[in-house]
């Protein structure tokens, strides 16, 4: 398996019932065109990998990087491979939706941004999958960020993480919940809030919370 193909789409096309979907798929050769399309993202992950190294390396200095975080940096992830000597992503996908017909508005209704880090980590960066012709009333919206009914496919991306961890011998899983109340989704699918200075402050503040599934040998 590919990291790529952890993205389920089979099981996408049946679930939405359109046949003009077009994946697009962007990979660590192009890793410049994955930052100029997530930005945030990308920042938002060099500030994960700067933090789990944190938390392993407790004598480095951690203001070190102050400026890019100040900045937002989306190529944090850079400097960070440049403070600790090794390349920080190892690979890299970023997957999408897009659907030909003008009818359809919502068309990058899936999207999945996912990368090996070098600490032996799985981390889910960003995440979608969602009905682009069922919208959800905005009062009878359960979490957040939700604006369209969920395809149910999360169990099936992490079944499809888990069997690609196996095969690369990674021992985590790693995501970063973006509000409070999809904490519990998560918590089902067996990850738990990091017992972290950062895992505290994302629950105390209700986003930007860091969770980790642990595999086992």
């Amino acid at each position: 398996m590919k990291l790529n193909e952890i993205f389920p789409k089979e099981s996408i096309v049946s679930k939405v019932g359109i046949d003009d979907v077009i994946f697009h798929e962007i990979g660590i050769n192009n890793i410049d065109a994955i930052v100029k399309a997530k930005d945030s993202c990308m920042f938002e992950l060099g500030g994960t990998i700067w933090d789990k190294h944190i938390q392993a390396t407790p004598s480095e200095n951690p203001m070190i990087l102050g400026p890019h975080f100040q900045t937002a940096n989306p190529y944090l992830f850079k400097e960070v491979s440049k403070v600790i000597g090794e390349d920080t992503i190892k690979d890299i996908s970023y997957t999408y939706t897009e659907i030909k017909s003008s009818d359809v508005k919502y068309s990058k209704f899936s999207e999945l941004l996912i990368a090996v880090l070098h600490q032996n980590i799985l981390h889910i960066s960003d995440i979608e999958f969602s009905h682009p012709l069922h919208e959800i009333p905005e009062k009878n919206r359960k979490y957040t960020f939700q604006s369209h009914k969920g395809l149910g496919l999360f169990g099936e991306l992490i079944s499809n993480c888990i069997t690609f961890c196996k095969q690369e011998k990674l021992n985590k899983i790693c995501l970063t919940a973006a509000a409070i109340d999809l904490v519990p989704l998560f918590e089902k699918h067996g990850f738990t809030v990091d017992d972290t200075p950062t895992g505290r402050h994302g629950m105390a503040y209700g986003g930007s919370i860091p969770m980790t599934k642990l595999l086992g040998s």
